[in-house]
């Protein structure tokens, strides 16, 4: 699956990301806390439809269903996908993200190439260990 996250930078009207460094001595921002609301798009253009939103610290939400994600940001690089809740239960994989269109000092779009596996709760069976 393919989406597009529109980022709006800090003082932009309609900002949907806060970056807040944690020491400004430590290299490529290490230990910044990045905190997003961004959009997920069907292509990169303000006017493309809305897919659904990332909302939290690089948390993806689907129809009420949620992707955990640990990764950096930056111009090109992956998320892991290291969880996920409803639909998305035990999910593992990544997401691999590149800029694909720049607006220096306002916004960016960035292709999400999603490649994950995950069990729908319906294929889940539990097993009840106290059962005879």
């Amino acid at each position: 699956m393919v989406l597009y996250m529109r980022q709006v930078n800090e003082g932009q009207p309609n900002a949907n990301g806060v970056r807040r460094p944690t020491s400004p001595r430590l290299p490529f921002g290490f230990g910044d806390v990045f905190v997003n609301d961004w959009v997920a798009l069907d292509a990169p253009e303000p006017n493309a439809n809305v897919v659904d939103d990332a909302r939290g610290i690089n948390a993806g939400k689907f129809m009420g269903s949620t992707l955990e994600l640990l990764g950096i940001h930056a111009a090109e690089a992956a998320w892991a996908v290291v969880g996920g809740t409803g639909q998305f239960s035990f999910a593992r994989g990544t997401i691999n993200y590149r800029i694909v269109k720049n607006v220096p000092g306002a916004e960016e779009y960035k292709e999400l190439s999603i490649h994950a596996l995950y069990i729908p709760p319906a294929q889940i069976q539990t097993v009840d260990q106290h059962a005879q």
